[in-house]
């Protein structure tokens, strides 16, 4: 039997949860005998059949995890724990344990100090106990053995991939924004946005705005933004919004300084948004020739791509091609496919 840590469903969706619950979608299809084991504080309800969740336990959040699971869990036999979303109980060993990045140990830096402590304790633990790692890019993997000393035939790679959030829309006019360039993320220090709008307030482009979409996380230091009347914040934004922003953005400008994966690149490429990306980490890896890249620590070198995609209409246009011809290597079908071989595997 296959238990699945359900703890994200009580949490707000970032990219980690909704690589859990796209990838749970398609797991359930495969016909996998499986349950999703919660807590009492859901939020994110209707995403499940309800005869395929169990909510147990009086705790929630880590207490829920470190607690109330790993009691249930004993009183089961056979079972295997599936974790997606980084963390996972320390006294369980038949588990399997998702790691996304290990930004927490590269540059602590980045996180509040009681975050970076809990995940520097945290991981490198399940790491080493878990049956398998299951990580996102081949980036993340090298990471990893280099960061944990975990064993390269012990990790397994599952890409993220697309979701669907909504029909694309080619009204142009319907936003009310006029032209803008557009990035998605938290607005935590190694998202880098502070870069972004820089060379956004020295390009000076005639009537274009940037957008933001993202709120602020209280698990990371705190960032300074220089906003002006050009810069839109957008902190509380649906799927229906999200897809709309992403078809009618001049393009999406990733400017991370570190990522697992950068899962807003392929949603924006699936709505046929150009891509200007850092070529830090593993976003190459993700992007391939879909996307003019920057040095992430350069701000004149992000302004130059910013004017020259707003003056070339055919680079728009070949970029566009070029990321819908990309996301076809990235399948929830075929990363589902892929976990279910993983944990089928015999243990090492």
């Amino acid at each position: 039997m296959i238990y699945i840590n359900g703890k994200f469903l009580s949490q707000k969706i970032t990219g980690v949860q909704r690589f859990a619950i796209e990838l749970i979608k398609e797991f359930l299809k495969l016909k996998v005998e499986c349950l999703i084991l919660c807590p009492k504080n859901i939020s994110l309800y209707g995403i499940f059949e309800e005869d395929k969740i169990l909510v147990i336990g009086n705790k929630t959040g880590t207490l829920w995890e470190q607690i109330d699971l790993p009691i249930y869990l004993n009183t089961r036999s056979k079972f295997t724990l599936l974790n997606l979303c980084n963390t996972a109980p320390i006294f369980i060993r038949d588990q399997v344990v998702t790691i996304h990045d290990v930004a927490f140990l590269r540059n602590p830096k980045w996180f509040s100090r009681a975050f970076s402590t809990w995940y520097g304790f945290l991981i490198p633990i399940i790491a080493k106990r878990a049956k398998k790692v299951i990580t996102v890019s081949k980036f993340s993997k090298s990471e990893i053995i280099e960061l944990l000393n975990v064993p390269e035939k012990k990790i397994h790679v599952v890409y993220n991939s697309v979701s669907s959030l909504h029909s694309k829309s080619d009204d142009p006019s319907d936003l009310g924004y006029g032209k803008f360039f557009l990035f998605v993320g938290s607005m935590d220090p190694r998202k880098n946005v502070s870069v972004l709008i820089k060379s956004f307030n020295n390009a000076n482009i005639a009537n274009v705005k940037l957008i933001l979409v993202g709120r602020f996380n209280n698990n990371f230091g705190n960032s300074q933004l220089s906003i002006n009347d050009d810069i839109i914040r957008l902190t509380e934004v649906d799927d229906v919004m999200l897809s709309q922003l992403y078809s009618k953005a001049i393009a999406f400008i990733y400017p991370s300084l570190y990522e697992g994966f950068g899962l807003p690149l392929v949603e924006a490429m699936s709505y046929g948004c150009p891509v200007i990306s850092s070529n830090s980490t593993c976003l190459p890896e993700v992007c391939g020739d879909a996307a003019l890249y920057f040095d992430p620590n350069d701000s004149n070198e992000l302004m130059y791509q910013m004017v020259k995609i707003c003056a070339e209409e055919k680079l728009r246009k070949d970029l566009i091609e070029k990321g819908y011809n990309r996301i076809q290597k990235f399948s929830w079908h075929t990363s589902a496919m892929g976990l279910k071989n993983i944990l089928t595997l015999p243990e090492l």
